[in-house]
């Protein structure tokens, strides 16, 4: 099992939330006036959003810093454009960076062309599925264009790993697509053995 987190959220008044993190860090959440709150303080969805930026701009600095460059500042930029329809998850989100430092030629080169390394070589030990694998390096793509076409396409391949079915990223090898068969229908395969064993058996004792 890997790193455990926890957290509390406690409903304060209103639409407002305090949530307190594993490690003792609070923060207020509350909605507008218009939802009957006081806009006191973050949205929800903005803290998923500043959680992003925070997270690729720790991964940012951290391959900077390993391939031995001076990094003096390092911001980045968010615009995130969400659903009308309930539910209101995230259909766009844009980051640019900024990154300062000794050799911004060779930091630019570091982050743009150096290859980006495969979930299942960070982390060999967690025996990633590699359809998942295939699914996270489609929206890690640098060119945009390369990417999924929208987020309900990026969801939809989710969704089809989460219920153990194809995703549209991934070329599965004929014995994959077996292994997958088999473990999708291991109820029936296994009625249709007893099936079988219980008929020879039968017409054994009754020759």
């Amino acid at each position: 099992m890997g790193q455990v987190l926890k957290g509390l959220v406690r409903w304060q008044e209103a639409v407002q939330f305090s949530g307190e993190s594993g490690r003792g860090h609070n923060v207020t959440m509350d909605g507008p006036e218009s939802s009957g709150g006081q806009d006191a303080g973050f949205r929800p969805m903005e803290l998923i959003l500043l959680g992003v930026g925070g997270c690729t701009s720790f991964d940012v600095v951290e391959i900077l810093r390993k391939a031995k460059q001076t990094v003096n500042a390092c911001w980045v930029e968010l615009e995130a454009e969400r659903r009308e329809e309930v539910p209101q998850v995230f259909t766009r989100i844009h980051m640019k960076f900024f990154v300062e430092g000794e050799d911004p030629y060779e930091i630019k080169k570091l982050i743009l062309e150096r290859p980006l390394p495969l979930p299942r070589e960070v982390a060999p030990n967690r025996d990633i599925p590699r359809d998942l694998q295939a699914i996270c390096m489609k929206t890690l793509k640098r060119n945009k264009y390369e990417r999924y076409a929208s987020a309900s396409e990026f969801l939809t391949d989710l969704q089809h790993f989460r219920h153990d079915e194809e995703v549209s990223v991934y070329w599965y090898s004929g014995w994959e697509k077996l292994t997958r068969w088999r473990s999708r229908h291991a109820y029936l395969i296994l009625s249709l053995i007893s099936a079988a064993i219980g008929a020879g058996l039968f017409a054994l004792f009754n020759q």
